[in-house]
């Protein structure tokens, strides 16, 4: 059954640098936008910086005029004009929820609301909270540069209607980008089926991928895995933020420093597969890919004996 959601307006509740970008974006493709902040100053200065640059995120200027910024709670009567209402404040669990209160309480019947988090699982920050909002809310996790970067994460909370993810995922190609569907949990990933497992240790660094296995060998952009066996890849980062992405596999995770993001898979077919960084990271970003390899069970096996017990 079609659903009956349609985004004609949107208003974005944060004006940092995602915020700003989802704002930006919505108006690249002519979509009116409210755009809150903290004040209507910090909300003004976003939308000055959209405009400026060798790569301005609103590269007609006359675009930016789709935008209207305000005061958070000065502009919260704004929001009963939105389709899609997009949390982007602080990564703070006690701010998106009291964020989330303020949103429902001035939400129209129907709207699709979202958080852009990209660590907090939805099911923390929409527990107890009112069961019309439950329906209506998912996790839109854009990547940065908004504009640049093509994906953009979809993951339901337990209560979300399909007609909001499809919905979304409609209006996330209006918009130029891919959609991922994922679901929620920690690090938006499901936990890997209890069965032996090789956890592989990933580290993104300016501008290659490093594996280390649990014997101790490691790989610089190549990945080697067996293949009809269950792989947990542990991903971090040396110095910026990365993403690892496997567009054969869907899978793509953050690699962020400080921070372990832990995601799985299962591969089936031997081959070559290609990877690459889906976060820009530098001037050098678009060369920094990598080959997961999978190989025949028996042949990894005698691979990884070679290596045993060292580098």
């Amino acid at each position: 059954m079609p659903h009956h959601r349609q985004i004609k307006k949107v208003a974005v509740i944060g004006a940092g640098t995602m915020g700003a970008g989802i704002a930006a974006l919505c108006a690249q493709a002519d979509i009116p936008v409210v755009l809150l902040d903290i004040t209507k100053e910090s909300a003004d200065k976003a939308v000055e910086r959209m405009l400026l640059g060798r790569f301005p995120a609103i590269e007609e200027p006359q675009k930016a005029e789709l935008i209207t910024t305000g005061e958070l709670q000065e502009g919260l009567p704004l929001l009963k004009m939105c389709d899609w209402i997009c949390e982007a404040v602080v990564e703070d669990l006690a701010v998106k929820r009291d964020t989330f209160k303020i949103i429902e309480a001035h939400r129209k019947e129907g709207s699709i609301v979202s958080t852009n988090t990209s660590g907090i699982p939805l099911r923390d920050i929409d527990r107890g909270l009112p069961e019309r909002l439950r329906q209506d809310i998912l996790v839109t996790h854009f990547f940065n540069p908004v504009k640049q970067m093509r994906l953009v994460e979809l993951i339901p909370g337990s209560k979300t209607k399909p007609e909001v993810i499809e919905a979304m995922g409609e209006f996330c190609g209006q918009l130029g980008k891919g959609a991922v569907y994922a679901k929620d949990t920690v690090n938006f990933i499901e936990k890997p089926p209890a069965e032996d497992v090789l956890i592989v240790k990933v580290e993104g660094l300016q501008f290659a991928w490093s594996f280390t296995y649990p014997n101790g060998h490691k790989t610089v952009n190549e990945l080697v895995v067996p293949a009809n066996k269950v792989i947990v890849l542990e991903a971090t980062a040396r110095d910026v933020f990365h993403n690892f992405y496997v567009p054969d596999f869907k899978l793509m995770t953050d690699a962020i420093p400080g921070q372990t993001n832990v995601v799985w898979f299962k591969a089936v077919q031997p081959g070559s597969y290609q990877a690459h960084c889906n976060e820009i990271c530098g001037v050098s970003h678009t060369f920094m890919k990598a080959i997961v390899t999978v190989k025949d069970p028996n042949d990894f096996e005698k691979w990884y004996a070679e290596y045993a017990g060292g580098t």
